[in-house]
C-alpha cells in the first residue's frame, strides 16, 4: 500500500512537470527564435492564426477529434507557448546620429529651462526691490490696505472711499493688484459673483480718484476662499467680507525699461524652448523609428 501512494505521488508530480515544465520549456526555446520580416506583428494574433488552422486541419482533413483529443490538446496547449517566446519581426536599430543629435538637444532644454528660471526669479526679486525701495523712502509706507462691506453688498460706503482715497494718496508709481472675497454664506457662484463685484467697484474708484499714475495690475476674486478668520459668528464673517488692495511694485521710466527687458527675455526663451522640443520630439522619432 505504501509503495502505490509513492508511486501515485510520482505520477502527480511527472504530470505536474509535463504540464507545466514543457509549455515552460517551448516559451523559452521560442526566446531563442527570431522571424525577420517587413513589419511588426503581436505574437497573440499569430497564436489564433494557429488555432484556426489546427482547428480547419482537423475539420478539412475529417480527423476525429474524440479519438485523436490527446494529440488536438498537445497541439493546442503547447505551440502558442513556443509562438508567444517568439520575436516576431525586425529587430530595431539605433539611428546613433540622430540619437547624439537628441541628447544634445536634451542638454539644450535643460540649459533654456535654468536661463528662463533665473530670469523669473530677476523679475520677482526686481518687484521685491522697489516695494523695499518705496518703503525706504517712505517710514509710514503700507504695502496693503483692507476694505470691509456690509452682508450682500458690493456697494463702496463713504468711509471706504475715504480710506481709499488715505491709502492711495500715499502711493506714486505703484502696481495694484485688487483682490476681492466674501463670507462663507452664500453658493459658490454668488459668492464668487459679489466679490467680483466689490474688487471692480474698488478697482473703478481708484482709477476715478488717482492722480499719480499708480497702476492696476490685476482684478481677481476668490469668493469664500482664503479667510481670514473662521466664519464662527457676524463680527468674524464681517472680517472675510473684504477686498485687498496690494501693493506688488514700483511702475517707474527705469523699472519699466528693466521689466520690458526682463519679460522679452522671458518670451525669447520661451520660444526657443518651445521650438527645441519639437525639434526633440522629430529627433526622437528618427532615433525610434520601427521600435514597438
Amino acid at each position: 500500500m505504501g509503495n502505490k501512494k509513492i508511486n501515485n505521488l510520482f505520477l502527480v508530480l511527472i504530470s505536474i512537470l509535463i504540464l507545466i515544465g514543457i509549455p515552460y520549456l517551448l516559451y523559452t526555446i521560442g526566446t531563442f527564435v527570431e522571424i525577420n520580416y517587413f513589419g511588426y506583428i503581436n505574437n497573440w494574433w499569430v497564436v489564433l492564426l494557429f488555432i484556426f488552422v489546427l482547428i480547419s486541419i482537423f475539420i478539412l482533413g475529417e480527423i476525429d477529434i474524440e479519438k485523436n483529443m490527446a494529440y488536438f490538446f498537445l497541439l493546442f496547449f503547447t505551440i502558442p507557448f513556443f509562438i508567444l517566446g517568439m520575436r516576431l519581426g525586425v529587430k530595431p536599430t539605433l539611428n546613433s546620429e540622430s540619437y547624439t543629435l537628441l541628447i544634445d538637444k536634451e542638454k539644450e532644454i535643460d540649459h533654456f529651462d535654468s536661463i528662463l528660471l533665473k530670469l523669473e526669479n530677476d523679475f520677482a526679486q526686481l518687484e521685491i526691490e522697489s516695494l523695499e525701495e518705496q518703503a525706504h523712502k517712505s517710514p509710514a509706507f503700507k504695502n496693503h490696505e483692507i476694505i470691509f462691506f456690509t452682508s450682500g453688498s458690493a456697494k463702496l460706503s463713504d468711509f471706504n472711499k475715504l480710506r481709499i482715497k488715505a491709502f492711495i494718496s500715499s502711493l506714486e508709481n505703484c502696481k495694484l493688484n485688487i483682490k476681492g472675497y466674501t463670507d462663507a454664506i452664500g453658493n459658490t457662484p454668488s459668492n464668487k459673483d459679489i466679490s467680483d463685484e466689490r474688487a471692480q467697484n474698488v478697482a473703478d474708484f481708484i482709477k476715478s480718484i488717482d492722480q499719480q499714475n499708480n497702476r492696476i495690475n490685476k482684478v481677481v476674486s476668490f469668493g469664500a476662499d482664503h479667510q481670514l478668520v473662521e466664519n464662527r459668528n457676524e463680527i468674524s464673517r464681517s472680517k472675510n467680507r473684504r477686498v485687498t488692495i496690494e501693493i506688488v511694485g514700483k511702475v517707474d521710466e527705469e523699472t519699466k525699461a528693466i521689466e520690458k527687458k526682463i519679460q522679452n527675455e522671458i518670451s525669447k526663451i520661451r520660444e526657443d524652448i518651445k521650438n527645441s522640443k519639437m525639434e526633440r520630439d522629430s529627433l526622437m522619432k528618427m532615433v525610434f523609428q520601427g521600435v514597438e
